[in-house]
């Protein structure tokens, strides 16, 4: 059987690359203290500066703002429902004044 690959959270890349891009941080040297190649750490380190990780607040924010959007884009077709609702009562109420009005 093979080894099972490692799994790591982005919590703890984000520490390691932190740390590796400090001044006098060699990478070899990080990447042995935290036992990852330093190819890997590389990998990160141009994942983290091109955005690619995300904490756990991160992935909350962005899960509650996905559901806000979602509710913002349902009240707005409600709204916009609404909308047609009234102008299509103001042109049967318009329609009703002018039949009984007689104005034929």
């Amino acid at each position: 059987m093979g080894r099972k690959r490692k799994r790591y959270e982005d919590g703890f890349k984000i520490s390691v690359v932190k740390e590796a891009l400090q001044e006098n941080a060699k990478d070899a040297e990080v990447a042995a203290k935290h036992e990852i190649s330093p190819g890997t750490l590389c990998e990160w380190k141009h994942a983290f500066l091109n955005g690619g990780f995300k904490t756990k607040e991160d992935k909350k924010l962005i899960k509650q703002m996905e559901e806000l959007q979602e509710q913002n884009k349902t009240l707005l077709q409600a709204l916009g429902k609404k909308d047609l609702e009234i102008e299509l009562l103001k042109k049967k109420e318009a329609f009703i004044t002018k039949e009984e009005s007689g104005s034929w």
